[in-house]
């Protein structure tokens, strides 16, 4: 957004929300060798209503931000808050929308 310095992986994925205007979106790290079409499969299972981003959890309980689902309309003014409030971190993001 106008205002904020362009830094940290949370501004990828608002760039990619702000691209897409509506509709869902994969966010996907180029380190995660083992992701199938299998897995986004059941991941994009889980969309409803209610819920604005499908996040997996690894089994220490750490969420996967970039290998997970968006729902670009509904997440970009989260997103949008988070950056200006100097956050870069898509762990903070997270705690701002309703995800699963």
């Amino acid at each position: 957004p106008e205002g904020v310095e362009v830094r940290g992986p949370l501004v990828g994925l608002f760039s990619a929300m702000t691209d897409r205007q509506g509709g869902w979106i994969a966010a996907l790290a180029c380190d995660l060798p083992f992701v199938t079409a299998e897995m986004l499969h059941r991941l994009a299972g889980l969309i409803n209503d209610e819920t604005e981003a499908i996040v997996p959890v690894q089994a220490d309980g750490w969420p996967q931000p970039f290998c997970a689902l968006y729902n670009a309309r509904a997440c970009l003014p989260a997103a949008r808050e988070s950056l200006l409030a100097g956050e870069t971190s898509p762990q903070e993001f997270l705690k701002r929308v309703r995800a699963k």
